[in-house]
């Protein structure tokens, strides 16, 4: 059972650290000691690292513009749509677990406008909408790893020499020019011909590549 002393210790932090919209519940998890929270939104407002540990938010829940290097201080858990984009994240180590659960069509993560090399730290079980445009400028990305394999929709940014041909194990990329711009439909259309045939499909998906312009992109 959990104290009212320490109850209201961190109701005080968690109204110094966070903006919240429809808030029903909050309390401290006697089984983690982190503090909980029921809302349909959560927002951090804390310059450049989050301070005050939650344990699961069911709402949703953004940490945008914050100048964060880290996500360490997220949510362990975020049941609605998730947002850190236009931060200096250059990992999604510390990203919440559960996003989108409470939403028909898996809800929305997005970690657009940042420097991030991978997305690797991703929870893979992801069903929704993943926005992971524009990393860096010029883009920082090294590699696709870590985007949730069955998400509704992935988009992410073209950038010359970035191994593409793993998006063939994933379900629906759209890659898109820089600064959010236009889909790149060639290349689109090139993975939507051939995904879901796994590496058995990639020679032939190289070759495509590479004739339409995209040899460098055409490596696993």
């Amino acid at each position: 059972m959990v104290n009212q002393q320490a109850q209201e210790a961190a109701e005080r932090e968690f109204e110094k650290w966070y903006n919240h919209t429809g808030l029903t519940s909050w309390g401290i998890d006697p089984n983690t000691g982190l503090f909980n929270v029921v809302a349909r939104k959560v927002t951090a407002r804390s310059r450049h690292s989050l301070q005050f540990q939650l344990g699961k938010v069911r709402g949703d829940f953004s940490c945008n513009q914050l100048g964060l290097t880290s996500l360490e201080g997220c949510p362990l858990e975020v049941t609605g749509n998730f947002s850190c984009h236009s931060n200096n994240l250059t990992s999604l180590r510390g990203c919440p677990t559960g996003m989108g659960q409470g939403d028909v069509g898996g809800g929305f993560v997005s970690c657009a406008f940042n420097q991030l090399e991978n997305f690797e730290h991703m929870d893979p079980n992801f069903k929704g909408y993943f926005v992971g445009i524009d990393q860096g400028f010029p883009q920082t990305l090294t590699s696709v790893a870590g985007l949730p394999p069955h998400a509704r929709l992935i988009e992410i940014t073209y950038q010359p020499h970035l191994p593409l041909l793993s998006l063939l194990e994933l379900d629906n990329v759209t890659i898109r020019l820089p600064n959010n711009g236009p889909t790149i439909h060639d290349i689109t259309d090139i993975f939507g011909e051939f995904r879901g045939q796994g590496q058995s499909a990639a020679l032939e998906c190289a070759a495509r590549l590479a004739s339409a312009g995209y040899k460098d992109n055409a490596q696993w």
